[in-house]
């Protein structure tokens, strides 16, 4: 099973939890920089820096930000742009 992560806590993000549950990936957590430790559909909201330390396939974007520049932010926490893709 390949593990997910979601990168910002938005409306977006609440679709796209909705429609993890139902397919074969599994949501391992949700990155953001505001409401760190905060609850989120039943998730708590991790750190950004969280990034490097958790092993994950893919890196959901659910922010209403260009992919190109939300790729550039996560370069900064070490992303590997092969993992990125958007919702």
């Amino acid at each position: 099973m390949q593990t997910v992560v979601l990168y910002k806590a938005t409306v977006i993000a609440e679709i796209a939890v909705m429609a993890l549950q139902e397919s074969s990936l599994d949501l391992i957590g949700i990155v953001d920089e505001k409401g760190v430790g905060s609850k989120f559909l039943h998730y708590r909201v991790l750190p950004m820096d969280v990034l490097r330390q958790i092993d994950y396939d893919r890196l959901i974007i659910t922010s209403e930000d260009s992919f190109e520049k939300v790729a550039e932010h996560l370069r900064r926490y070490e992303v590997d742009e092969k993992k990125i893709c958007s919702f």
